[in-house]
């Protein structure tokens, strides 16, 4: 008890204190740019140092951003994503503390490092969960999900506690560093054997939150499109590459926890810069994009749902649809009356336009008018808008080739310019300048 409270007390100075040349002077440290004080070496230990860092201090800038996020929005979601960074941080402190040999402070590092370890995963699952408009997790769910970091975390912390100054620094020094197990007895050995569990319930995470999550990904775009015209700040902003990266960080999650910590520590930078710099990619496309998205699906279906009764509740009976007598002529009728409103009104042009704006100026369900769009016409809704938009757009500078980019954006129902960019690109297969300088010339 003396010994680990002594380590609570000397964290802060110990980190204060230590220097370049503290790291230089590190017996136990057998890493190659560590040996000799030469110019070559400086500079690579320079590297390390920084390949170490790199993956903390991106945490903790998003930590910072995110923690601010939820505070303005008061959004469960973005609360997660805070704690999903915060977690993070933890979690690449304890690895700098480790690859650097602050090993004075690695008892109460490696106890934080044990629960965030097993705590990333999840809490970026229940984060992605938050954003399908029906989540699956309960809060039993969730609790159930957090329960073994909560136990490796509280069982190391315990042992760290129980065991001498003696008895932890042979653990440090045959398990954590150099990953030998036979010289241990006693509590250092029970401490061994629940980091060897805490590996094996890290391993069986990795490829479950790798196959929900892809799943509550493509689930929550589709989702998007079905409710959306205007889909930015809506959803991942590169969905591919982010997948790519999601799966590369998950195999080589799965392979660094095999080979352990203590295998980055001997040889070149490569295998320590190849984690580090693909950990600091996937923290900060994650939570870049969490950072844009304006709201969730979950929080938007409460809302439109009760806007939606709140106004059928003041819709006088002869301005609905009448029911037809089978729902397949119901949604025939309801689709031709879509292609009326759109072809008289210009709804399409409205801005923000939701699929509940529709419902609403029809008198009828959400429901059918998915059913309608996504059946009968065999596209999403921000596909059926955003073709027409760009219809439009076309028509516009037929007639009116020198009108402004900015004007013809807000016309067509778009408020974001790269918005209007990407889609016109999408649906005519040529960018915006492309298709002015084609049409020129067809004009001539």
């Amino acid at each position: 008890m003396t010994y680990f409270s002594q380590i609570c007390r000397k964290t802060f100075s110990n980190l204060q204190k230590t220097t370049i040349s503290s790291l230089l002077s590190q017996k136990k440290c057998n890493f190659v740019v560590l040996k000799h004080k030469t110019s070559d070496n400086n500079r690579n230990l320079m590297i390390y140092i920084l390949l170490t860092t790199l993956p903390m201090m991106v945490s903790a800038f998003w930590c910072i951003i995110l923690t601010d996020d939820y505070l303005r929005y008061r959004s469960m979601q973005r609360m997660f994503i805070a704690l999903f960074a915060a977690t993070c941080t933890v979690l690449y402190a304890g690895h700098y503390v480790f690859f650097n040999h602050y090993t004075d402070i690695i008892p109460l590092t490696d106890s934080l490092y044990a629960a965030a370890q097993l705590t990333v995963f999840p809490l970026y699952y229940i984060y992605l969960d938050f954003s399908q408009s029906a989540m699956t997790l309960t809060t039993r769910r969730k609790a159930v999900l957090l329960l073994p970091a909560c136990c490796i975390g509280l069982v190391t912390a315990v042992l760290y506690i129980l065991m001498g100054k003696s008895e932890c620094r042979l653990f440090i020094t045959e398990f954590l560093y150099d990953a030998r197990i036979s010289a241990l007895s006693g509590l250092p050995l029970v401490m061994a054997v629940t980091h060897c569990v805490a590996r094996v319930v890290f391993l069986l995470q990795i490829p479950l939150t790798l196959y929900y999550g892809i799943h509550i990904i493509r689930l929550h775009g589709r989702e998007v499109d079905a409710i959306y015209a205007d889909t930015e700040g809506r959803r991942m902003n590169h969905p591919r590459l982010t997948f790519i990266i999601f799966i590369t960080t998950c195999v080589v999650s799965i392979i660094s926890a095999v080979a352990g910590r203590e295998s980055f520590l001997k040889g070149s930078l490569l295998p320590l810069a190849l984690p580090s710099l693909l950990f600091s990619a996937l923290i900060w496309m994650l939570c870049h994009d969490a950072h844009l998205m304006r709201e969730n699906l979950h929080n938007t279906e409460k809302t439109e749902e009760a806007e939606y009764q709140e106004d059928n509740d003041t819709t006088e009976p002869a301005t609905q649809i009448a029911p037809s007598s089978t729902p397949t002529d119901h949604i025939d009728i309801l689709s031709k009356r879509i292609d009326q409103l759109m072809r008289e009104e210009h709804f399409y042009l409205k801005p923000d336009l939701k699929i509940s704006d529709i419902a609403e100026r029809l008198a009828t369900n959400r429901n059918y008018i998915h059913q309608a769009i996504n059946q009968r016409m065999g596209v999403s809704f921000a596909e059926y808008i955003n073709s027409q938009r760009i219809t439009h757009a076309q028509q516009l500078l037929s007639t009116q080739p020198d009108i402004q980019i900015t004007r013809l954006m807000l016309i067509c129902g778009y408020t974001n310019l790269g918005s209007f960019y990407r889609n016109f690109k999408l649906y005519t297969g040529m960018s915006l300048s492309a298709y002015a300088k084609k049409y020129e010339k067809e004009k001539v």
